[in-house]
C-alpha cells in the first residue's frame, strides 16, 4: 500500500480520495468488513445498514448480534436521494441559512435567448441544481465555511461563460458554466490546494455560500 493511500484513503461509498484535513469515519459493512467513509457519504452508509465500530461493540456487549439497519434502497438508487442533515450555527458572515435546497432540473433557456445560460445569475441557478452543490456542502461540514466567486469569462469556443470558484484553506475547486444545447451546463474545470494558486480575479469573493452548498450573489454595497 502506498504512503499516499495510507495518508489519504478513498471513501468506500463514492470512491473519492479524501483531501488533507478531511476526517474519515470508520464503519463496519453488513458483511463485517471495515470501511472508510467521507463526511458527505455518512448518511448513505448508515442508510445501507453500515454501523460504527462502537455501535457494533455495544450490541455484542449486550449479548446480541449487531442490529443492522434496514437499507433504504440501493446504494445507487434510493440512498443517493437522501440529503445529509445541514448543521446549524455557522459563524461566518458569508454563510447563510437556506430553507430548502433546489430540487428537480434547472429552468431551460427560453427560446430565442441562447445567451441566458452564460450570465452569472443563470450560472448560479445551474450550479445550485447540480450535484456539485452537494460536494460543496459535504466539504464545508469537514473543512469549514468556504469563500466563493463568480467571474465572467470566454469559453474555449469563444462564447461567453462563467467560472465559479469555491475555496477553503486546504483546497479549492472551480467549475465552468457555459451554454449547451439544452441550457447552461456545469463542469469541473480545476482544483488545487492553496488559495494563492488562484488568479486575482477569482479571489474577489463576490458570492455567499449557503449551508447546503448553494451559491448566491452578494447584495450590491
Amino acid at each position: 500500500m502506498s504512503e499516499e493511500t495510507m495518508t489519504h484513503p478513498a471513501c468506500q461509498v463514492c470512491g473519492r480520495r479524501l483531501l488533507p484535513g478531511e476526517r474519515p469515519t470508520s464503519y463496519l459493512t453488513r458483511d463485517g468488513s471495515d470501511a472508510v467513509v467521507c463526511e458527505l457519504c455518512k448518511p448513505r452508509a448508515e442508510a445501507a445498514g453500515w454501523l460504527r465500530p462502537e455501535e457494533a461493540d455495544s450490541h455484542r456487549a449486550a449479548g446480541g448480534a449487531p442490529d443492522r439497519r434496514r437499507p433504504r434502497g440501493s446504494m445507487l438508487g434510493g440512498i443517493l436521494a437522501r440529503r445529509p442533515a445541514v448543521p446549524g450555527g455557522e459563524d461566518r458572515a458569508d454563510v447563510v441559512s437556506s430553507p430548502a435546497a433546489p430540487t428537480g432540473r434547472p429552468p431551460s433557456t427560453p427560446p430565442g435567448d441562447e445567451t441566458a445560460g452564460t450570465t452569472i445569475p443563470a450560472a448560479l441557478v445551474a450550479f445550485n441544481f447540480s450535484d456539485h452543490r452537494r460536494t460543496v456542502a459535504g466539504l464545508s461540514r469537514t473543512l469549514g465555511p468556504p469563500r466563493a466567486s463568480a467571474l465572467a469569462i470566454s469559453a474555449a469556443s469563444g462564447d461567453p461563460a462563467v467560472r465559479l470558484t469555491v475555496a477553503w484553506e486546504l483546497t479549492w475547486y472551480q467549475w465552468e458554466v457555459s451554454q449547451g444545447s439544452r441550457g447552461p451546463e456545469v463542469r469541473e474545470s480545476g482544483k488545487g490546494e492553496t488559495i494563492d494558486q488562484l488568479r486575482a480575479p477569482d479571489r474577489t469573493w463576490n458570492l455567499m455560500v449557503d449551508s447546503d452548498g448553494t451559491l448566491q450573489q452578494r447584495a450590491a454595497a
